[in-house]
């Protein structure tokens, strides 16, 4: 009774991360010009954060309005937009092309995103834009130029490249579809699967023993 307890749990979490749920893009949180959310030329890149709330996935987020950032440069996303999403360590159609390859989240992306979400970085509309920018560049979406503007975004690579983060931490890829159509690629904070998954099989254990004594 107790291994088929155990394969029933882990077989649910190794599942969950397929079912598709629901991402609803719903505004902008940083905004520049009167133009909300986007930054730049087309040179420069269209760029800022925006909020999205999702429903039905497992993250402590879920239900609530959060502030993400694109992962991928060249796909398109509309706001307002409702999308199919999918929790993932990698950028679907990823390496700045659309080539029908995956990119995996880079630490570096997962670090910068935490200091946003943390208040690491002081929020501003020219930090939402130099994150995206250099979330861009860390991803191999774009090389920016030699140009000043990119400065600031160019300090946060090293920034985070000091940093020195060896894993994804709570930090993952939210891959947006429409239909059969991969539109955008974003970030998403969720709970560290090892740790959930330790903590629910040792209540279950607990669990056990105690109606075994009851």
């Amino acid at each position: 009774m107790k291994k088929i307890i155990y394969i029933t749990i882990l077989f649910g979490f190794i599942a969950t991360p397929l079912f598709a749920q629901t991402a609803y893009l719903d505004g902008w949180g940083y905004n520049a010009g009167g133009t909300p959310g986007w930054w730049g030329t087309t040179a420069e890149g269209w760029s800022g954060t925006f909020t999205i709330t999702t429903t039905g996935l497992d993250i402590p987020l879920d239900g609530v309005r959060f502030e993400t950032f694109c992962v991928e440069k060249n796909v398109d996303v509309y706001v307002p937009g409702t999308y199919t999403a999918v929790i993932n360590t990698d950028a679907v159609y990823g390496d700045g092309g659309g080539d029908g390859s995956s990119d995996p989240l880079d630490f570096r992306t997962a670090y910068l995103y935490d200091q946003w979400l943390t208040g690491g970085l002081a929020k501003s509309n020219i930090m939402a834009r130099d994150i995206q920018w250099a979330i861009w560049e860390i991803e191999g979406e774009w090389t920016m130029g030699s140009e000043s503007v990119f400065d600031g975004a160019k300090s946060l690579i090293a920034q985070a490249g000091d940093a020195g983060w060896t894993s994804y931490h709570d930090y993952r890829v939210l891959n947006l579809w429409s239909g059969a159509t991969d539109m955008q690629d974003v970030l998403v904070k969720i709970p560290v699967p090892a740790a959930v998954m330790l903590g629910v099989l040792g209540l279950c254990a607990a669990g056990i023993k105690l109606r075994k004594f009851a």
